[in-house]
């Protein structure tokens, strides 16, 4: 039988790296801000504020910022997460054009430059959505 010290310090530190395991996989997107989400390099998804859980080692969060105006922030209080800004909704202005596309180019465009980025500027979202709009025509109000 093992001795009982040995047993303490061993569960001790199992449960130390579980701790750190879990801390590393939890990142909290805030009003205005998306979250696109690449595994092992190929984008997985597009999560909006709230709380996100990745995988360590194989997930990497890109960080999207969202010029203001471009999205419903929903910062009034009482909201539902169901009530926020979405990855699936529409930008203000721009039929036709889903956040979460948007947000997925914008963070491929802040890879280009360094794939190991983990955020793409307000700038980098307002250039890709500009050549959206240019390969889209005019738009119909």
């Amino acid at each position: 039988m093992p001795d009982p010290e040995v047993l303490a310090i061993a569960s001790l530190g199992f449960t130390g790296i579980l701790l750190v395991i879990l801390a590393a996989s939890i990142r909290v997107e805030h009003e205005g801000e998306f979250m696109v989400v690449f595994r092992l390099g190929r984008a997985r998804g597009v999560v909006g504020a709230g709380l996100a859980v990745i995988i360590p080692l194989t997930d990497r969060g890109v960080r999207v910022a969202v010029p203001v105006g471009m999205v419903d922030l929903a910062v009034a209080r009482g909201r539902s997460r169901a009530q926020r800004a979405s990855p699936s909704q529409e930008i203000q202005g721009y039929p036709g054009l889903d956040m979460a596309e948007v947000c997925l180019r914008a963070a491929m465009l802040a890879r280009q430059g360094n794939p190991k980025t983990r955020r793409a500027t307000a700038d980098q979202f307002e250039e890709v959505l500009r050549e959206l709009v240019r390969k889209q025509g005019p738009r119909s109000s």
